[in-house]
């Protein structure tokens, strides 16, 4: 009986501190390892498990409409001394019951003070990089109504309902095009070249606000995507406030706003 009691309490002891190490640690805290990946210094990484990779695709097994001269996929974002049009991309399901519109650009707006250009592999800049706790923590939705305009409209109306990706947004939008390997293909984003794990590989990431249990206050939380491992989605996250990543907004659109 007394070894009974003896392995119950080991086990709940462990099972606390798995718990506890789970959470995006603090710099001078060593990271254990409890099946997520450490890969950067002071990162945590997690697979994603909600949306898996292997669902075959046929040839139309989504719509997609991007921008292009004939259409009107395209928003004006303003800045404190400046605006700037960009493309969006519309996704939906075969019924057309789940819409999403995502920009097709990194966000480029100095109406957030701390940001900077990084020089692209590809050539000019691939967007501006924002510091998560400095520019982010009070985003809601109601900030980017503000800044975002309807760009066909002559009086210049708002685009209700943009706003800094959820971990639902994400998990929406591989439910629809039916594989999470594809979104930087289809919201055509930016690579850099990295060394990973002594690898040189092509990584593309930016930020989602997401109150996810792993991370602790002042922690930011990112979706990545590795060449190297087969572009296969992972959550991260960075301990570090300061930690720069480029933003993508959308927004859930119905049926007639397609």
């Amino acid at each position: 009986m007394k070894n009974k009691y003896c392995i119950l309490a080991k086990s709940i002891v462990m099972a606390a501190f798995l718990f506890f190490c789970m959470a995006c640690q603090k710099d001078d805290t060593p990271i254990p390892d409890v099946g997520m990946s450490t890969d950067e210094t002071n990162w945590l990484f997690r697979a994603d498990t909600t949306n898996e990779t292997s669902f075959s695709i046929s040839k139309k097994s989504y719509w997609r409409k991007s921008w292009d001269e004939d259409t009107c996929c395209r928003v004006l974002i303003l800045g404190e001394n400046s605006e700037r049009m960009y493309k969006t991309v519309k996704f939906a399901n075969m019924k057309k019951t789940i819409c999403q519109e995502w920009l097709l650009e990194d966000l480029q707006t100095d109406f957030f003070n701390k940001y900077r250009v990084i020089p692209s592999n590809d050539g000019p800049t691939p967007g501006y990089y924002y510091l998560w706790e400095d520019n982010f923590g009070d985003a809601d939705s109601e900030v980017f109504d503000e800044i975002v305009r309807n760009y066909d409209d002559p009086e210049n109306v708002s685009e209700s309902g943009f706003h800094i990706p959820t971990r639902d947004d994400i998990v929406t939008l591989g439910k629809i095009i039916k594989n999470t390997s594809k979104i930087p293909e289809d919201l055509v984003l930016s690579y850099q070249i990295v060394t990973w794990n002594g690898v040189r590989t092509k990584m593309s990431r930016f930020w989602i606000d997401s109150p996810d249990p792993d991370k602790q206050e002042g922690c930011g939380v990112c979706v990545q995507w590795l060449s190297c491992q087969n572009d296969k989605m992972v959550y991260g996250f960075p301990n570090d406030r300061n930690a720069e990543m480029k933003v993508r907004l959308c927004r859930t659109i119905t049926k007639q706003q397609w």
